[in-house]
């Protein structure tokens, strides 16, 4: 008896546009909020595409899970609605820097029969409705992860080496939090309440900036007496120099 095959679904053409910036640098780097909304709005144009709404997450880091961000999140709710059929960002990085985060959510839409599209693939675009451009999707994403692990492994391996030799200077000014007596670092304990803090309000999904305008808003003020950018307040979350203490003292 023959199998009878499930209809595929018609491709639609409402769109949501994803757009992410982590910090005030990509506005120079061409990956500023509103050079990604001009090359998103061209794509749409160019493909027939209805742009349904602009998705926005100012601030955000593609460490965390899109899950774990307030546009991210958005965005997968309204993918699972059903009010759209295509999703379009920018770059990959721009949503997915985690390998199996990344072929999770786009499983999830391809059963929903939501399309994800990437305009700038090294300088093409991808559909991953297509066998081709999966294909591509599952490789970058691989080697997206691989990227930065190996970072991560690079830059444990030289705080680890710094400690052992006894040797915590990273620069001329000590890290926000710290300071140095010779070559050793010693917390500085109001900044290091800063840190506590702005780890507490990272935590609860506090985007970048933010976080600088409640540090504002509550008098505290950087080393230089003016306010928090949030590329200080990435800084404070990269816990490098955390790493690099908890090193020297397990020497």
């Amino acid at each position: 008896m023959a199998t009878r095959r499930k209809p595929v679904r018609e491709a639609g053409n409402r769109a949501i546009c994803y757009i992410r910036v982590s910090t005030d640098k990509q506005v120079e780097s061409g990956l500023g909020l509103g050079d990604q909304r001009t090359q998103l709005e061209a794509y749409c144009k160019l493909r027939g595409f209805e742009v349904v709404e602009f998705v926005v997450d100012d601030g955000e880091s593609a460490g965390k899970p899109l899950a774990k961000r307030p546009g991210g999140r958005k965005v997968l709710e309204l993918a699972k609605s059903g009010k759209v059929d295509v999703v379009v960002m920018l770059k990959l990085d721009r949503a997915f820097r985690n390998t199996k985060d990344c072929l999770n959510v786009v499983d999830d839409w391809d059963r929903l029969g939501v399309a994800l599209h990437i305009v700038d693939f090294g300088g093409q675009s991808i559909d991953t409705q297509s066998a081709m451009g999966r294909m591509f999707l599952i490789m970058a994403a691989g080697f997206a992860e691989m990227e930065r692990r190996l970072v991560e492994e690079r830059t444990t391996a030289a705080l680890a080496q710094k400690a052992r030799s006894g040797d915590m200077r990273l620069g001329v000014h000590a890290p926000y939090g710290w300071a140095y007596e010779g070559t050793k670092l010693v917390e500085v304990e109001a900044e290091q309440k800063v840190i506590e803090l702005v780890h507490r309000l990272r935590e609860a999904d506090m985007p970048l900036r933010k976080v600088c305008e409640w540090l504002t808003n509550q008098g505290y003020r950087n080393r230089a007496g003016g306010e928090f950018m949030p590329t200080q307040i990435e800084r404070m979350m990269m816990g490098s120099v955390r790493q690099m203490h908890a090193a020297e003292v397990n020497a």
